[in-house]
């Protein structure tokens, strides 16, 4: 019996992103993305902004020295209500500074959107056609497995 279609590949199988060209977003689109969470968020740390864009922090922590470059994000030290310091900086606190806040500001008056990071069409057409049922092959007897154990009358399922 022929088993029933699978996802090339499931979200959990692929790599996540390490860069912003591995992403295939502009880094200057990213970086604004992040000013207006930050924003919002006030006082935040690494996984707070990792959370929210849906992004590796290995990625957001690139961004976000780009950002301290400029001077629109600024270390407000370690979280003293957490104990445990980890290598990738997640206690770290960090805040928009004025320059920040103004620039974010900028930012959401020109665009509003404060979400996940967009996925690029072509991943996202990758994907669609990856869950297609165009392949699938429904016959009586892979109908009878999916339903067995439901009683149903037999008609129904012709």
């Amino acid at each position: 019996m022929p088993s029933a279609p699978q996802l090339q590949t499931s979200a959990a199988e692929r790599p996540q992103p390490q860069s912003p060209d591995e992403l295939g977003l502009p880094e200057i689109f990213l970086a604004n993305l992040t000013l207006k969470h930050a924003f919002f968020l006030d006082v935040f740390q690494l996984a707070d902004l990792s959370d929210r864009l849906k992004l590796p922090p290995g990625l957001l922590s690139r961004v976000l020295d780009y950002l301290r470059r400029e001077k629109y994000v600024e270390a407000r030290g370690a979280d003293t209500m957490r104990l445990a310091v980890s290598a990738a900086g997640f206690s770290q606190r960090q805040a928009l500074s004025e320059a920040g806040k103004r620039r974010a500001g900028q930012l959401l008056e020109y665009d509003a959107y404060v979400g996940p990071a967009p996925v690029t069409l072509e991943d996202y057409w990758g994907q669609v056609q990856a869950q297609s049922i165009r392949n699938a092959l429904v016959t009586p007897e892979r109908l009878a497995q999916v339903f067995q154990g439901l009683v149903m009358a037999p008609e129904m399922l012709a």
